[in-house]
């Protein structure tokens, strides 16, 4: 399981609200590419004059795929997986929880 925040704000009920979703892998994989703001997480990055951790967010979504099912969207940034907080980790470290199946 992961919980995503909407960068967008387009599709969910309160704009910005972090939404949990469950992908379960198909044949092809979970069907959404991750891209990291900061390789090695790091420091507060300020956004809008608000402070924020560097956090991994959605790149691409397979249409018709796993991700694309459970709601996934371009630009939701990752704050947990599989119940584990990931704001300000690595690219690597958000993989790995993604891949671990629970």
């Amino acid at each position: 399981m992961m919980t995503l925040q909407d960068e967008s704000g387009s599709t969910h009920n309160e704009p910005y609200a972090p939404h949990p979703v469950i992908i379960i892998k198909g044949p092809q994989g979970f069907g959404f590419n991750v891209r990291g703001q900061v390789d090695e997480g790091g420091q507060l990055k300020s956004i809008n004059g608000n402070l924020y951790p560097p956090l991994q967010h959605i790149s691409n979504v397979v249409p018709g795929g796993p991700a694309e099912d459970a709601g996934v969207l371009i630009g939701d940034r990752i704050l947990e997986v599989n119940g584990e907080n990931v704001e300000g980790e690595s690219h690597s470290r958000v993989i790995e929880l993604i891949k671990i199946e629970s």
